[in-house]
């Protein structure tokens, strides 16, 4: 066996069985299943030949789930995968737990980590830790309610590549978190962020090379973040269906940079900087294709906004959203009062008597300049 974990200096017994081996309490162990095993009660077991360092299926065992305030520790030795709800709930609500190391998992699979940290209030991952810095993947739900409420202030995954539906779903809301950083992560999911960071106090996030946002990747997601002030997307191109659907609710975000953003699809801005206080200007240069409800209630009381523009926007790409039914910038000013909205000039012909453009794009006051370069 392999990949065993240890509780403090205590050492847990061998979850996965090898062919040949014989735990106690089964005759013989032959194929996948469930089994009686002495101290671990219905047991989870994967028959392999290749012997990976894998923690599988979640069991029952006082000394691997335990509320016990004096298990302080979790140290997972050299397991590079943490199997389907294999750590679930392991330690949440040990107000106790202080320490975490992970720096060997690779893979994470689906509610690996749920709710598995949530609760640990005096949890501490620093900047130097190496929790993390090997996890690749983490799939469906892994890391979702992880560590909720916990101590954690700190959370850098320099290897991930890939994560999947809800993967770090409230990962960390109502954490004491303030950085975190996804080097080297492309894409963004259905929910994969959804409320992972909402209400905490958050100051730096980075996602240098994300080029696409799926469904409401980011959910919510920093809702609430009051000293979130700067955000800054360099790669990221292209925005699917409310991707950033309320991302950056009641936020203090001051900054935020789309420097290659050239495609927004249905609602992909829907309600994103609702109530964002701070918020006075941005810009989104690089913004060539605008579909269907884009814009939905984008700036919805942002009342210090006072300038929207969209210098690379482009005839061919709105023609077909021009009418009322189907309209991009939809309230995109909706409780709102004087802001002025650019475009380029040769966008005047073309928009001149939208409805959204008459209506101020349900702000009051709103001056709807086409005063920028034309567009190529």
């Amino acid at each position: 066996m392999s990949g065993a974990l240890y509780v403090g200096t205590q050492k847990v017994s061998p979850i996965l069985v090898y062919p040949g081996i014989i735990p106690e309490g089964t005759t013989n162990v032959t194929a996948n299943g469930t089994y009686d095993v002495t101290e671990y009660a219905n047991v989870r077991v994967q028959v392999t030949d290749t012997r990976p360092s894998y923690i599988p299926w979640k069991t029952v065992s006082t000394n691997f789930y335990s509320n016990d305030s004096t298990q302080t520790s979790l140290d997972v030795d050299n397991a590079k995968y943490i199997g389907e709800g294999a750590l679930a709930g392991a330690r949440c609500g040990v107000a106790g737990f202080t320490t975490l190391n992970m720096s060997s998992v690779e893979r994470i699979y689906p509610f690996g980590m749920f709710a598995a940290f949530k609760g640990c209030s005096n949890l501490v991952i620093d900047a130097n830790s190496s929790n993390f810095s090997r996890l690749q993947r983490v799939d469906q739900d892994g890391m979702t309610f992880a560590f909720y409420d916990s101590g954690l202030t700190v959370a850098n995954f320099p290897a991930l590549t890939y994560a999947e539906a809800a993967a770090f779903a409230y990962c960390f809301e109502y954490s004491d978190i303030t950085s975190a950083s996804f080097p080297v992560l492309t894409e963004a999911q259905n929910q994969t962020f959804t409320r992972a960071f909402s209400n905490t106090d958050i100051q730096t996030v980075s996602f240098p090379v994300l080029t696409t946002a799926y469904g409401k990747s980011f959910f919510q997601a920093f809702m609430g973040c009051e000293y979130l002030t700067t955000v800054t997307f360099p790669a990221l191109t292209r925005i699917i269906d409310n991707g950033f659907d309320d991302a950056f609710t009641s936020s203090g975000i001051t900054t935020i940079s789309f420097p290659v953003l050239s495609k927004v699809e249905n609602y992909g801005f829907y309600r994103t900087f609702w109530a964002a206080l701070n918020l006075t200007s941005i810009s989104f240069p690089s913004l060539v294709d605008i579909q269907e409800s884009a814009f939905y209630n984008t700036f919805t009381n942002c009342s210090n906004l006072t300038s929207v523009s969209f210098p690379a926007v482009k005839a061919q790409s709105v023609d077909s959203i021009s009418n009322v039914h189907i309209r991009a910038f939809q309230n995109m000013l909706y409780g709102c009062s004087g802001v002025t909205v650019h475009f380029p000039s040769n966008m005047q012909s073309v928009m001149s008597n939208w409805f959204d453009v008459l209506n101020g794009f349900g702000g009051t006051n709103t001056t709807v300049l086409f005063d920028l370069p034309a567009s190529n």
